[in-house]
């Protein structure tokens, strides 16, 4: 337990270095609470109002980019394999991933709640579906990265994956036939709490069955012994 901190600890220093080093991932992360918050102060009304949408593609375009390029670059430049056959273990290695890329982008919510993007939301429950919502997006980024041979190659899986869990809701949301396609999704339950929608019982079992179908994939892809042998 304590070598698994370690190793976590590590891990987060590490790509805390990285991130910092890369200005076009530090834009990514940044770009739509920016965006909003030029929004706000241009007044320009037709966007202003309702920030759900931004919230929502801050939630789950941002973290899949941004855990699918780290993967990838560090799978393409061997560093993935190097850590796997030091003895770091698939779960310290997302969990330090995770944890840094985290802290970006709770401080992106922070910039969208003060300019008032999650007023229809300004709920503790809204908040922890949120992160819920930032760990599932990342787990399908570290999916993502893990298939992928490069970091080029990452865009032509990533693109209509992310395009599919984020306009899934919104489709519904504006045609009831078709409600269907996100209903079942994370990012389906998401959109709805941001609206001002309660958490209800079906939502968390949406959310629960989400992680453990995230959860197993990711790990069973990121099998140390066939990522050594690649």
């Amino acid at each position: 337990m304590i070598n698994s901190l370690r190793v976590i600890r590590a891990m987060i220093n590490k790509e805390k270095t990285d991130i910092l080093r890369n200005k076009k991932m530090l834009i990514i992360m940044f770009i739509f609470p920016v965006i909003y918050l030029f929004i706000t102060f241009a007044g320009i009304q037709e966007f202003k109002g309702d920030g759900s949408a931004f919230v929502l593609m801050h939630s789950i375009m941002v973290p899949i980019q941004i855990i699918a390029s780290i993967v990838a670059e560090e799978k393409e430049k061997g560093t993935f394999k190097m850590l796997m056959m030091s003895g770091v273990r698939a779960f310290e290695y997302i969990i330090g991933i995770m944890v840094i890329v985290m802290m970006f982008l709770v401080f992106g919510m922070v910039i969208f709640d003060q300019t008032g993007a999650t007023k229809n939301s300004d709920t503790f429950e809204a908040v922890i579906v949120n992160m819920i919502a930032f760990i599932l997006s990342m787990m399908i980024g570290f999916i993502i990265g893990v298939i992928s041979d490069n970091q080029v190659s990452v865009g032509a899986v990533s693109l209509p994956v992310t395009l599919i869990i984020f306009f899934m809701p919104i489709v519904g949301m504006f045609n009831e036939k078709y409600e269907f396609l996100g209903k079942y999704l994370y990012s389906g339950v998401l959109f709805k709490i941001l609206n001002g929608t309660h958490c209800n019982l079906e939502n968390i079992i949406i959310l629960s069955i989400n992680t453990i179908v995230l959860i197993v994939i990711g790990f069973a892809i990121a099998n140390p012994v066939k990522i050594i042998k690649e």
